[in-house]
């Protein structure tokens, strides 16, 4: 029974992503904030940075847990039991426990910014930016699950009949080459408006959309070991480089796309020293991922009269996805060839919106105020997390640090942290449960990084080197 409620859960509760806000709003670091907003690089008193390595790994679900645990007391731990009694609030250290919700999320995201280079220069006393940096990343969503899927309905029952409501969930890896550039216009001495775009080209290397369009009847009867399906409607698109054979990673182009991303930025400096990384307020607006991905994989299309699947003979020779589509088609149609509509399928980029304030409160000491809004473009469309923040920062040339406030989903309170020690930086935005112990532990964030950029470099030396604006 456990083996078929865990297929579910994997085709159904995928995975969702994370903002690094806290370096985001790093003052003197700005690769990162390329990603979120390319007329970033602009602001930043630097003439180059380089970007070695950065890195972020989140996880954010209701479904399950494991009791009395943090990020810190699970690394080497290898004993976990799951807990097959019925819910409870109280269950011993490393115990797997599942949540009771009305509504369940499940989220992970892991994106590495690789090598990057941005650099300002002057054309014509224009100041410009451009950069190059590429990046991987494995995201996608499943939320606002329904209550039915709860893992109490699945194993402690002998027999049940449930109905489901509608629902979508995808998951993608995509590996991205980027190239921007950005303008400022409008520039006086205490002011500046910038813009900037981004060019990608992203490969696909795994993805999955799932999508059922009715509220479909699931019923089990012990005494046949069988299960029924009626009145389904689901669309599978799929196609991943995981090698069931040998179970290895083996990355492959299944398709590309062109997309890109714009963003503006005002900065009003006031009376403060840019030199130094400061000014006295900003608004930025970006929109990011804008474009489509065609890949090339399979597309199934499961709609009809009810079915039966039997526990104990069916799906047990299955050896990838491919595989086991096609004996779902023969329980549906008798042919298993018949749910497959097509080898290629397009998908939208995850299309998001952000805004964003900051204002200085006192010398070097900034709040930022934020919001992210994902904006699907196409019926089949990856997504991003809405996420509203507020992020107070320390800011200095040799250190920054910061604390944060965010709702994830415009719900879910996560309190953050950031640091940076010249080049090094550490954060998370969600950092409770990375080192303080959790009776649920289901959520967790952190992300690190190093660079290079002439943080040795002193204000009047830079400052010896800048155009004067005094005419304009």
């Amino acid at each position: 029974m456990k083996k078929y409620f865990l297929l579910i859960l994997l085709l159904y509760q995928s995975f969702f992503s994370q903002n690094t806000t806290g370096v985001f709003n790093d003052g003197f670091i700005f690769t990162n904030a390329i990603q979120g907003n390319p007329s970033s690089f602009l602001q930043s008193s630097n003439p180059w940075e380089l970007n070695i390595i950065s890195t972020d790994v989140f996880l954010n679900n209701n479904y399950g847990y494991i009791s009395k645990q943090n990020v810190l007391g699970i690394l080497g731990e290898k004993d976990f039991v799951v807990n097959d009694g019925k819910s409870s609030p109280d269950l011993p250290k490393n115990t797997i426990g599942f949540g009771v919700y009305k509504k369940f999320d499940g989220h992970f995201q892991a994106d590495v910014l690789g090598p990057a280079i941005a650099v300002k220069f002057k054309i014509k006393d224009q100041d410009f930016a451009a950069g190059f940096y590429t990046r991987l990343r494995t995201f996608g969503n499943s939320f606002n699950i329904d209550e039915n899927y709860k893992y109490d309905n699945f194993v402690h029952q002998p027999s049940f009949a449930l109905d489901f409501k509608p629902f979508s969930g995808s998951l993608a890896t995509l590996q991205e080459n980027n190239f921007f550039i950005s303008k400022s216009f409008f520039q006086t001495k205490s002011s500046e408006f910038n813009i900037g775009l981004n060019f990608k080209h992203s490969k696909v290397w795994d993805a999955l959309i799932v999508k059922e369009k009715n509220s479909f009847d699931f019923k089990y009867d012990k005494a046949s070991g069988t299960f029924e399906y009626n009145h389904y409607d689901v669309e599978a698109l799929v196609t991943t480089s995981v090698n069931f054979d040998n179970n290895s990673y083996e990355p492959k182009d299944y398709g590309h796309s062109i997309g890109g991303d714009i963003g503006f930025t005002y900065v009003d400096y006031g009376d403060y020293d840019k030199e130094e990384g400061e000014y006295l307020q900003k608004l930025a607006f970006s929109v990011t991922d804008i474009g489509f991905i065609k890949v090339n994989g399979e597309k199934h299309i499961f709609k009809g009269d009810p079915f039966l699947i039997n526990r104990t003979n069916d799906f047990q020779k299955f050896s990838n996805v491919s595989d086991f589509l096609k004996e779902l088609s023969s329980h549906v149609y008798g042919d298993p060839n018949a749910s497959l509509v097509g080898t290629q399928f397009t998908v939208a980029l995850p299309t998001a919106l952000h805004l964003s304030y900051s204002g200085n409160l006192l010398k070097n000491r900034y709040v930022t105020l934020g919001i992210n809004q994902r904006l699907p473009l196409y019926r089949y469309a990856f997504k991003t997390p809405n996420l509203f923040y507020i992020n107070l920062a320390k800011t200095h040339r040799l250190i920054t640090y910061a604390a944060q406030l965010s709702l994830f989903e415009y719900k879910k309170p996560q309190l953050g942290a950031y640091l940076r020690f010249g080049p090094f930086f550490i954060g998370s935005d969600n950092i409770l449960p990375v080192f303080f112990r959790q009776d649920k532990f289901n959520s967790f964030d952190v992300y690190f990084g190093f660079k290079i950029y002439p943080f040795w470099d002193s204000s009047e030396s830079r400052r010896s080197r800048k155009e004067c604006y005094c005419d304009k």
